[in-house]
C-alpha cells in the first residue's frame, strides 16, 4: 500500500457518506468504556460492546471481529514499519482520544522504524452549516474534510512515547471508564456522569419519558459518551 492511510475512531459518518480520502481505515472500539486490558480488542472486548449494543454475543461474529481489528491494526504497522506516512483525526471526545493513544502505544514499538505519524484535531469551536457544535469527526460531512487539512501537525516521537506510556497505565488501571478531564485522559469510576442524569431526572419529573430525559443529558452537557452508556447508567439510577 502506498500514500498516506487515514485513520478514524468514529465512523457514524462513514456509514452514510464515505470518506473524502483513500484509503482510511477506521475503528469501532469504544476504548472510553469497559475492559481495555487487551492488546487488540477481542474475545474480552467484543462481549462488552455487545452488551452495549444490547445484542447477544456471537462466538463466530467475535472471531470475525477480532480478526478484523487485528487485520486493520497490522495493516498501519506493516505501512509505517516501511516509512509509509500514517494521518489520524481525532477529537476531545473520550473514545477517540483512547483510541489515538491506542495506536500510539502501537506505533511506539516501531521505534526509528516507524514512518512520520501526523494528527488532525478538530477544533472545540467546530460547527456545520445548521450551527450545531461539532464534537467528533463522525458528525463532519466527508465533503468538508479537506477544509481541516491545514490544522494537521507531525506526532513527534516524544509526544508518541507519552502517549505509549500513559495507555499502559490506564490499561493496567482498567477502570469501568475513561474521560477526558481538564484535557487529560484518565480512569474514571462508572458513576461519573450519574449526577448529570439525576439533574435531568429530577428537571423533566417523570421517569417514563426515558428518551427526553437521555436526549437532554447528551445534548444539554455534551459529555462525549455514548448514548447506550448513559442509557444504560439512567436505567440503573430509575431502578435505585
Amino acid at each position: 500500500m502506498t500514500g498516506i492511510i487515514e485513520v478514524v475512531f468514529d465512523d457514524s459518518r462513514l456509514n452514510d457518506t464515505g470518506w473524502t480520502f483513500d484509503p482510511v481505515i477506521h475503528f469501532s472500539c469504544n476504548f472510553s468504556e469497559g475492559d481495555i486490558s487487551e492488546d487488540i480488542p477481542g474475545p474480552i472486548r467484543y462481549p462488552f460492546l455487545c452488551r452495549a449494543l444490547r445484542q447477544l454475543v456471537d462466538p463466530e461474529e467475535m472471531q470475525q471481529y477480532t480478526a478484523k481489528t487485528a487485520k486493520k491494526l497490522d495493516t498501519i504497522l506493516t505501512h509505517a514499519a516501511a516509512g509509509g506516512p500514517v494521518r489520524v483525526w481525532s477529537s476531545n471526545r473520550p473514545d477517540e482520544v483512547c483510541g489515538f493513544y491506542w495506536l500510539m502505544e502501537h506505533l511506539s514499538r516501531l521505534k526509528e522504524n516507524c514512518g512520520p505519524v501526523s494528527m488532525i484535531q478538530l477544533p472545540k469551536d467546530a460547527f456545520d452549516k445548521d450551527g450545531t457544535l461539532l464534537g467528533t469527526w463522525g458528525m463532519v460531512y466527508s465533503s468538508q474534510l479537506p477544509d481541516y487539512l491545514p490544522l494537521e501537525r507531525p506526532v513527534s516521537p516524544q509526544f508518541m512515547k507519552f502517549c505509549a506510556d500513559h495507555w499502559k497505565n490506564l490499561k493496567q488501571e482498567n477502570a469501568p471508564l475513561r474521560a477526558v478531564i481538564n484535557g487529560c485522559l484518565v480512569s474514571v469510576p462508572e458513576t461519573l456522569y450519574d449526577s448529570f442524569i439525576q439533574q435531568e431526572i429530577r428537571r423533566v419529573g417523570d421517569t417514563s419519558k426515558k428518551i427526553e430525559i437521555l436526549c437532554n443529558v447528551l445534548v444539554r452537557y455534551q459529555l462525549g459518551i455514548g448514548d447506550q452508556w448513559i442509557a444504560g447508567r439512567m436505567e440503573r439510577l430509575m431502578e435505585g
